[in-house]
């Protein structure tokens, strides 16, 4: 898992890998308390995800999820 998920290989206990937002998507998915969170995998680096979204601007290649969290209590 290191090897596809730490090709920078500076993987750390803390803060290599953080949330940036969790929003209710519970109207969106038709599910209630479902939540969509976003992970910055500041580790899992690849010139695929470089200009991910075709502005040129950013240099960052970096790769992330948004993983679907259910029954989240308020």
């Amino acid at each position: 898992m290191a090897k596809a998920y730490n090709q920078s290989g500076n993987l750390q206990k803390f803060g290599s890998w953080e949330f940036g937002a969790m929003t209710d998507v519970s109207k969106l998915v038709g599910i209630p308390n479902t939540f969509a969170v976003n992970i910055h995998s500041h580790t899992w680096q690849n010139d695929k995800f470089a200009n991910a979204d075709g502005s040129g601007a950013v240099t960052n290649k970096e790769g992330g999820q948004v993983v679907l969290i259910r029954n989240v209590q308020r």
